[in-house]
């Protein structure tokens, strides 16, 4: 029997600024970050000073490598936190 493969081959990180000049942080290494339903991250946090610091900080977190993919992703789960839907996808739909 045949099973899906759930884990991705490279975890990805989105980091996005926040109103307050800082960066917040969001990885999934489980499976692809997804619109609808909305994929939840596997670790986030924030409070960087800047997005390398971000970066920094995600990559300590998860203990792994971390490949950067689109700030859309940090600000969907800051939405989703809130209590908020996540925006519209953008027009580029990776």
């Amino acid at each position: 029997m045949l099973r899906a493969v759930t884990v991705l081959s490279a975890a990805v990180c989105s980091v996005t600024a926040t109103q307050r000049g800082r960066y917040f942080w969001a990885v999934w290494w489980s499976a692809a970050p997804c619109h609808s339903p909305f994929q939840r991250p596997d670790l986030s946090g924030g409070g960087a000073r800047t997005e390398a610091e971000a970066l920094d900080a995600a990559t300590h977190a998860a203990g792994r490598h971390l490949t950067l993919t689109a700030p859309y992703w940090a600000r969907a789960w800051k939405c989703v936190l809130r209590g908020a839907a996540p925006p519209p996808l953008p027009a580029w739909q990776w």
